[in-house]
């Protein structure tokens, strides 16, 4: 537990309003992992310095879960009249047990002087000081009404997780967030409640150029339905991705990020526009039809292994499950993959099947972190932030704005792969295979 001096020393104490909308974001997550009982560690890098800053509470208690909102409010802040029976000094501890209190029918009635505190500050130096669950969950009722729109979507995300799921600001909130344009926020609301109807029109255009790494897109022809498909590499989307605009398609033949991998990385990626898919549902049993499906397409094909093969979110553990049923891969490039947690004797299976991992994603991707929270919710094998620290498993470093990045998308976009050559990790990392 943080002292009041420890928590200004560590950052806790500074403004809230002072930070990135993307870093009060993450704090909300790791609060809210802390309040279910996930350790932080299964969120993010252990070198961000956005872990220590955070205070984290206690898991629920009974009465942070079943207090109303508002009641929770007013007990953090100090807004509730002294016990009846007590002479003690207005207000209460952090998470002391409630008692019976005089609540006021009206302001002229309360023989109190109150002084609203700057709230988030005062919810946070609480959390920090007391481990207060009463205070995590008022800090995340209040970031509902934050003026970003991520902020709004992972603190309703943390509340629904966290059993607030009548809560009709948390569900409208939610509702709207599939609509967003925003892409990481269209996929957490689309995480917590299990069905996509998000926008097509994203702003972030995964296939946007870049002009940082100067490079000759001039592409080589790949390999269609009626090449000799012994040496092949394809690409898998992951959830929610099967049905999307042309623009949203990273993994299509024709799109500009297939072509700059064909050129760059791998010049026998398939190029026939029967190339795989799965129905990108997110439930365990979607990604086992995936597996299925991904396996049939190999036998329609004559293959029974994979040159190189890229696999974005959930898509990763579809290729995963196939490997482990014994389709072989020389070298695995996951991009943004929640690995779902598997026994020793699996990643065993696996690792005879695989020549190696090439693992890349940021460092505070929300997305993640949302579905391992709606997983242990949900009673679910958890899935990881990274994968275990295995041998064949590389995890290059990028750069620091990658560690703090809270972007479920930044691996496939064009612009990435082409400031910071990526295909350079997808070649070094193919020879040591």
């Amino acid at each position: 537990m943080l002292s009041m001096a420890e928590a200004s020393d560590s950052g806790v104490a500074r403004l809230w309003s002072d930070r990135a909308a993307e870093e009060r974001s993450t704090q909300l997550m790791l609060i809210g992992y802390a309040l279910s009982g996930l350790a932080p560690a299964g969120f993010g890098d252990p070198e961000d310095p956005l872990l220590r800053a955070t205070p984290l509470p206690r898991p629920l208690t009974a009465e942070a879960q079943t207090r109303s909102l508002d009641w929770l409010r007013q007990a953090a802040l100090g807004l509730l009249p002294r016990p009846v029976s007590s002479e003690s000094q207005y207000g209460l501890a952090a998470d002391q047990t409630p008692q019976e209190y005089i609540l006021p029918r009206s302001v002229g009635e309360v023989p109190y002087k109150f002084e609203v505190p700057p709230t988030a500050n005062r919810l946070l130096a609480n959390i920090a000081s007391f481990s207060s669950a009463r205070s995590a969950v008022t800090l995340l009722s209040e970031s509902l009404r934050d003026a970003d729109e991520l902020v709004r979507t992972v603190a309703a995300a943390v509340l629904h997780s966290l059993g607030r799921t009548d809560d009709e600001t948390v569900q409208v909130i939610l509702r709207t967030s599939r609509r967003s344009g925003d892409a990481t926020v269209s996929a957490i609301g689309s995480v917590i409640l299990g069905t996509y109807t998000g926008s097509d029109e994203v702003a972030d255009d995964v296939n946007a150029d870049h002009d940082d790494v100067a490079y000759d897109d001039n592409e080589p022809p790949g390999p269609g339905a009626d090449d000799d498909l012994r040496s092949c590499s394809v690409m898998l989307h992951g959830t929610f991705a099967r049905l999307t605009s042309a623009q949203k398609r990273w993994y299509a033949p024709s799109s500009p990020l297939s072509k700059h991998v064909r050129s760059h990385a791998s010049r026998n990626l398939y190029a026939g526009q029967d190339y795989p898919r799965w129905t990108a549902g997110f439930s365990d049993a979607a990604r086992a039809q995936g597996t299925a499906d991904l396996l049939k397409w190999c036998a329609l094909h004559g293959l029974n292994a994979f040159d190189t093969v890229y696999a974005h979110s959930h898509g990763g553990n579809v290729v995963l499950d196939a490997i482990e049923q014994g389709l072989r891969v020389k070298l695995l490039v996951l991009l943004h993959v929640p690995v779902i947690e598997r026994s020793t004797s699996t990643w065993s299976t696996i690792e005879q099947n695989v020549g190696r991992v090439l693992d890349l994603r940021t460092g505070r991707d929300l997305v993640v972190a949302a579905d391992r929270l709606h997983r242990k919710v949900n009673g679910l094998p958890l899935s990881e932030n990274r994968l275990p620290q295995l041998p064949w498993v590389h995890q290059p470093r990028r750069s620091v704005a990658h560690l703090f990045d809270t972007s479920h998308r930044r691996f496939v976009q064009l612009k990435t792969w082409r400031k910071n050559a990526i295909a350079n990790d997808v070649q070094s990392a193919w020879r040591l295979a």
